[in-house]
């Protein structure tokens, strides 16, 4: 059916201000829209909190029973769409443009996966959430220009418009249980399948900001992820990390030995959020090359 279902999917995140941002917007497309929140098993406070949105008719709010992870919420929030295009937004957004879903609209036809793209607050956070933000607006809250050349090889399920027909072809490999990397995997399978990409000038902000040692740790753990995939020769081939990593390959004894010397101290700087990011790069860059070559 023609229309817009865009689906949300939640885990400890209050939702309501998301949700009340996008409902004034859908009243042109009106009946041929629905919002749909799945929560991933958050905690009651957090449940009792979102249940609100349940007093907008154009919602759908469902609570899973068990935390299914991220690529299998997203699968089943496609399955419940009613309409022919899937608008993936993560709940750690807020929409700072009134016309956010007009503009999605009005290019929808234009191809199969099409992304706004992603924007981060303009003034620093508190000191423990610094390293998310900084690296958020340097590495991830990509131009326009740099997003249209990167494509598939830097697509990201937040906010991303899709052709229901076209993301259940594919799907998200329900296999990938840790964090990150779903969406790499997609992005390489889209565009092997001959999918059209557009890259449009219509973000979110996010406001999801880790502290920093876990936006740390979440990091190795998308890199672990990514190494097994890369191991399994399953996917992530065509990450930058990866290329990197080739390209760096006859450099890795003297890496090898930098790292063993700077490591303490980058470890310090990423604690306050102060690291230099060539040098954070430098750091994930080694801690996948420990992974993706682990034994076993």
């Amino acid at each position: 059916m023609d229309g817009l279902s865009i689906l949300i999917p939640v885990y400890e995140i209050d939702v309501r201000p998301l949700v009340n941002a996008l409902v004034p917007q859908l009243s042109f497309l009106s009946p041929n829209v629905e919002i749909i929140v799945y929560d991933d098993e958050s905690t009651l406070s957090i449940a009792e909190l979102n249940r609100e949105i349940c007093d907008h008719r154009v919602v759908h709010y469902v609570e899973l029973m068990g935390n299914v992870g991220r690529a299998a919420i997203r699968n089943q929030l496609a399955v419940t769409a009613r309409f022919n295009k899937l608008l993936f937004i993560d709940a750690d957004s807020t929409i700072p443009s009134p016309n956010f879903i007009q503009r999605y609209w009005e290019v929808a036809q234009a191809a199969d996966v099409i992304a706004g793209g992603t924007h981060y607050q303009i003034h620093p956070p508190a000191k423990e959430n610094l390293l998310r933000w900084r690296y958020g607006k340097v590495r991830e809250a990509r131009g326009l220009e740099s997003r249209k050349a990167a494509g598939f090889n830097a697509l990201s399920f937040n906010n991303l418009l899709i052709d229901k027909k076209k993301f259940k072809a594919i799907g998200l490999n329900e296999a990938i249980r840790g964090y990150g990397h779903e969406d790499t995997l997609f992005g390489e399978k889209a565009s092997e399948a001959g999918y059209t990409f557009l890259a449009i000038e219509n973000p979110v902000t996010h406001i999801g900001l880790e502290p920093n040692e876990v936006f740390a740790r979440k990091s190795v753990e998308a890199l672990s992820t990514l190494a097994s995939l890369v191991r399994q020769n399953i996917g992530g081939k065509s990450t930058k990390i990866y290329q990197t990593y080739l390209m760096t390959k006859s450099w890795h004894g003297i890496m090898a030995g930098f790292y063993a010397i700077t490591k303490g101290y980058i470890e310090k700087e990423i604690v306050k959020g102060t690291v230099n990011l060539k040098l954070f790069d430098f750091y994930r860059l080694m801690k996948f090359k420990e992974l993706v070559e682990r034994k076993g």
